[in-house]
């Protein structure tokens, strides 16, 4: 775990080089030690590190971790994985992907309060796309279970995308 929370760090600088040793090693010990949900989790946190070889090579490694995740029958971890991976999409700039991921993954865990936050993203990514009636109904929900939870800042952020979609029309 440790030398992926490393390659984690070393990623999002764009020290790929450094990210991948560090992933390449945890990687191999963990499929040594035959722990299963060690390997998803290890493999969802250094998928970020092969971004060096190309997008491709990061998707395989999410794809991977969430496929190890549910013949495990670990919703909350698939969630946590496609959470992950709809977000490195979102970074790359592919909306659509980045949406697909993560109402997948509030499809597999909607009690997680971590939900209203994927509804935000997903409204955002739908922004990005120009798909303002998927956005409109993400953002509601977002703003829905924002106002719930009492999360002012997520409040705000739903009403602008909101906002965003009305001065749009």
């Amino acid at each position: 775990r440790a030398l992926s929370q490393v390659s984690a760090r070393y990623a999002p600088l764009g020290r790929y080089g450094d990210a991948r040793e560090a992933a390449e090693e945890a990687l191999r010990i963990a499929r040594g030690l035959g722990d299963r949900r060690l390997l998803a989790d290890i493999l969802r946190r250094c998928a970020g590190a092969f971004a060096g070889d190309g997008p491709a090579e990061v998707r395989v490694r999410y794809q991977e971790s969430v496929e190890i995740f549910r013949a495990l029958g670990r919703d909350d971890d698939t969630a946590r994985a496609l959470t992950w991976w709809g977000q490195w999409e979102a970074r790359s700039g592919n909306f659509r992907e980045a949406a697909q991921r993560m109402l997948a993954a509030i499809e597999l865990d909607r009690r997680n309060l971590v939900t209203m936050f994927l509804e935000s993203d997903v409204a955002g990514c739908f922004l990005a796309i120009g798909d303002a009636t998927s956005a409109e109904a993400h953002a509601r929900e977002a703003l829905a279970l924002a106002s719930k939870a009492r999360h002012r800042v997520l409040v705000g952020i739903s009403i602008s995308h909101l906002a965003a979609i009305a001065a749009a029309s």
